[in-house]
């Protein structure tokens, strides 16, 4: 992992004020449902390495709802 990847992390359900304490410091984002799709919500994180993100995966897997996707958006310079 580089210092400036960041990950962009899809879960089923809309953003609930709850998460925002299980999630400090990471931006939770709304996405639009589209036609029959269900509430999708996104997380934008910047991992420094690996056990950051899995930790993060670890907390998603607490909470019970389904993970979509994990996807790097590495930094470009």
């Amino acid at each position: 992992m580089n210092q400036n990847d960041t990950y962009e992390i899809c879960i089923e359900g809309g953003p609930r004020e709850r998460w925002q304490d299980w999630f400090e410091g990471i931006e939770l984002l709304a996405v639009e449902p589209q036609q029959e799709a269900p509430e999708r919500t996104l997380l934008i994180v910047s991992a420094n390495d690996p056990a950051t993100l899995f930790g993060l995966l670890a907390q998603i897997g607490s909470l019970n709802v389904r993970l979509i996707s994990v996807e790097l958006r590495p930094k470009i310079h």
